[in-house]
């Protein structure tokens, strides 16, 4: 009852008259806190340990605006915004807490996520705006239970993220100023695609992260009940002001398969090329050279039993590039997902990435114990 006195009270704010009475708006968004106990042991350094309440970029609040315009359209509008569910987007002063695994704590902030206008019909759906990344969402985050947890393979030896993209054009993406279709059931139910385009921006000098010129393109086959196959690829055009950096792109393929109701298994293979914005280390001591090339196989298996959801990952990277030793990770995670409702779940899970690169050798161990309230 008060989720939908929330909704017509924010539906009515947002449309101010009588065009509210025909258009469907719904609010949403996920509210997550997480415990984590983490240990970081680096060759010939002191060990570092941390533990305390995160969010880990879990926590968001959205509005969602769908409007039947006749003739099979409809008009679509959405609004995303960041929330820091654990901390209030201010550091730690004592150094644990968030700061130790995140040093991106977020406020209240609608500049990272998704918005966008579209317009939705027999063709699919054309959206413009800030968007996910093709590459992101086929595969990748969408298969992880463990997904915006201390625990996910994401960046920390499984799939591609912030170890190798700071822009965050891989498991991270978010693409600004972006046009994206997406077929819906154009093929029926067997093929969906997307592609994406995000045209040159200006060049704003030296300070110009890179981005521009982003193209991405992705499918996903369902041949028979419970088996995925899904390809993807994205190209990133580097900012002439910054010499240092190169372009990017990347490619992966995936696969999954569900049998007996309830085991699930998968495989992903990525290779991305690397460019000079991709060297700050990230908080598993993983990092890459410029202009250099990571690959990533990543190995999931799930088992439900009853409310609960037993799930086991592995992982492994090499990072390459000109004159810079290779770099080596290995991921490993188990932990039991608990649904006390289709929107209420909490977890207890351990996650383990190694480092190696010559003789360095970093070695990040993670116990983590959490709850997610979808609404």
């Amino acid at each position: 009852m008060n989720k939908k006195l929330l909704t017509t009270a924010i539906g009515a704010a947002l449309a101010a008259g009588s065009a509210v009475g025909q258009a469907d708006v719904k609010v949403g968004g996920h509210a997550q806190v997480e415990y984590y106990n983490a240990e970081i042991d680096t060759t010939g350094a002191a060990k570092s340990k941390g533990n305390g309440l995160i969010d880990n970029a879990r926590g968001r609040f959205w509005i969602d605006v769908q409007e039947d315009l006749g003739a099979g359209l409809k008009g679509l509008a959405h609004f995303e915004f960041s929330v820091d569910t654990a901390n209030s987007g201010q550091a730690d002063a004592n150094g644990n807490g968030a700061t130790f695994l995140d040093t991106s704590l977020r406020t209240f902030d609608n500049r990272t996520r998704e918005k966008y206008v579209g317009l939705a019909g027999g063709f699919g759906a054309i959206k413009a705006g800030n968007q996910h990344g093709v590459y992101k969402r086929l595969g990748g985050v969408r298969w992880d239970p463990f997904n915006a947890t201390v625990l996910e393979a994401r960046g920390n030896g499984g799939q591609s993220g912030t170890d190798v993209s700071a822009s965050g054009y891989t498991h991270n993406a978010f693409i600004p100023g972006a046009i994206k279709w997406e077929s819906g059931k154009v093929f029926g139910d067997m093929v969906t695609a997307e592609l994406l385009y995000s045209p040159e921006k200006t060049d704003a000098g030296a300070g110009d992260a890179g981005s521009g010129n982003d193209i991405g393109a992705g499918v996903s086959i369902k041949p028979m009940k419970g088996f995925e196959i899904i390809a993807a690829t994205f190209s990133n055009k580097k900012s002439p002001s910054v010499a240092a950096n190169t372009d990017q792109k990347g490619t992966k393929l995936g696969v999954r398969y569900n049998f007996m109701d309830s085991h699930t298994v998968w495989l992903q293979a990525e290779d991305v090329d690397t460019n000079s914005t991709f060297a700050a280390v990230n908080s598993n001591g993983i990092t890459t050279a410029a202009k250099g090339d990571a690959e990533f196989m990543w190995l999931g298996y799930t088992l439900k039993f009853g409310n609960n959801l037993l799930v086991a990952q592995l992982g492994s990277a090499e990072f390459t590039a000109a004159a810079v030793t290779k770099r080596e990770v290995d991921y490993r995670n188990l932990g039991v997902i608990h649904s006390f409702s289709k929107t209420v779940s909490s977890w207890v899970g351990y996650r383990e990435t190694e480092s190696t690169t010559g003789a360095t050798k970093t070695d990040t161990s993670v116990l983590a114990l959490g709850m997610r309230v979808n609404f």
